[in-house]
């Protein structure tokens, strides 16, 4: 019984200690304190949309790394922005 609560124990611990990693990490936008008291995105339009993945060829990827550097999300979701207003425009 000792036995199963010290790991039990050593779990939350784990879980608790990534919570505080992914407390720590960057926000992909400032924020600021509403006048409800309650944190709220400041600026720009918060990033809060499921996650998108895709595959492509791997020469279309080094490519891509290598125009995108070290800010990929940020690239690939200004080109996805420029897309869909050229295609609005178009329509």
């Amino acid at each position: 019984m000792v036995a199963y609560s010290c790991h039990v124990y050593k779990g939350v611990i784990m879980r608790l200690k990534n919570i505080l990693k992914i407390m720590k990490r960057d926000k992909p936008y400032e924020i600021q304190q509403g006048e409800s008291g309650l944190f709220v995105p400041a600026g720009d339009e918060p990033i809060d949309s499921p996650n998108v993945q895709f595959r492509m060829p791997k020469s279309l990827y080094e490519k891509f790394i290598a125009v995108a550097g070290d800010q990929k999300a940020a690239w690939v979701r200004q080109a996805v922005r420029e897309k869909l207003q050229r295609d609005e425009q178009n329509s």
